[in-house]
């Protein structure tokens, strides 16, 4: 069998490509680092997920669900493993219809991974602004302000009131 590239998420969240030269699912463990395979299995398949017109029929995760404080995998997983804890590297692998494994890039797995969300906002680009937002310069005071009389002007402020039940500073420390 030729070699496939799998996908890696160490504890961190580090998400990287690596590839395995022949595949033995139950050799899996040696690509997350762990010494034996004890306790690293699938834990979640996602079928058929489509992403940009193409269709993965199964994304496969492997991990430990047991491990040591401090070896917890930070990674946010996709729903329905979003509150499971896993612990050390995962291994992200692609099959297709036959279960025949076949490469995954880490830029596929995180376009699959926004799919499996339910998609991101994109925070790089511009937002158009709402009609609510256009504001027309003529209707703005030298401060930048609508003038609509919503914002006083300082010179329209009252001077600021005292009252005969409050204290004076005198009295109050007295």
């Amino acid at each position: 069998m030729a070699s496939v590239s799998v996908v890696l998420i160490d504890k961190y969240g580090k998400v990287s490509d690596s590839k395995v030269k022949e595949f033995k699912e139950l050799e899996l463990y040696k690509k997350a680092g762990f010494k034996t395979s004890d306790g690293f299995e699938s834990r979640q398949s996602w079928k058929d997920v489509k992403v940009n017109k193409k269709i993965y029929n199964d994304i496969t995760i492997y991990s430990k669900i047991k491990g040591n404080a401090g070896k917890e995998n930070k990674y946010d997983l996709p729903p329905p493993i979003d509150k499971s804890l896993f612990f050390g590297t995962m291994v992200i692998v692609y099959y297709d219809e036959n279960r025949v494994p076949m490469s995954l890039k880490k830029s596929e797995w995180k376009a699959i991974y926004e799919t499996l969300m339910g998609g991101f906002e994109s925070l790089d680009e511009e937002e158009e602004a709402s009609e609510d937002e256009i504001l027309d310069k003529s209707k703005l005071d030298k401060y930048g302000y609508e003038k609509d009389g919503f914002i006083a002007e300082d010179d329209d402020c009252e001077e600021e009131l005292e009252y005969d039940s409050e204290l004076s500073e005198e009295e109050y420390f007295g």
